[in-house]
């Protein structure tokens, strides 16, 4: 079962991004009282994209050792990754649109495409494919786009 230490690896570092973010939070705002728009977006996006990595490892992970491994489990974890992701780009356009702009450059174009695309193909594994390794794509997305969000709030930004 290869799948299983996968899953495990993804739910470690799942845990450990969620973790640090709390200290890059606290690295770059101290006492602060108030966070700019932007940076408390960035700390969102990296918990819920954690959050999300974790609880779609885990899941799948509780059903192999109950059930075994089977094509369907990850036609279902698929089609709920898809599901997941499908709330979470929602809520992240309603959220851009309460504060009344709209991400640009990097954020706004090759983020979007990116998930369009995998959610795409958490759609086709499925429907057709029922495989893991498109499932396991899914999840590195979330930590990638988690592991980006925690940069960009520890690295400090020049200022202007």
């Amino acid at each position: 079962m290869e799948e299983d230490g996968a899953l495990i690896a993804v739910a470690e570092i799942a845990v450990a991004i969620a973790g640090f973010s709390g200290i890059a939070a606290a690295l770059r705002h101290g006492t602060s009282r108030t966070w700019p728009v932007e940076d408390r977006d960035r700390f969102v996006d990296l918990v819920a994209h954690s959050g999300i990595a974790l609880f779609a490892s885990l899941v799948p992970l509780m059903f192999a050792y109950k059930s075994g491994i089977s094509p369907d489990l990850w036609s279902i974890s698929s089609f709920l990754w898809a599901g997941f992701a499908t709330v979470g780009i929602t809520l992240t356009m309603m959220r851009a649109r309460v504060h009344g702009r709209s991400p640009k450059g990097f954020r706004g174009v090759l983020i979007p495409l990116i998930f369009t695309g995998i959610l795409a193909l958490q759609l086709y594994n499925g429907f057709l494919l029922q495989e893991f390794w498109p499932y396991l794509g899914g999840l590195v997305t979330n930590l990638g786009f988690a592991f980006t969000q925690f940069m960009a709030l520890a690295i400090p930004r020049p200022s202007a």
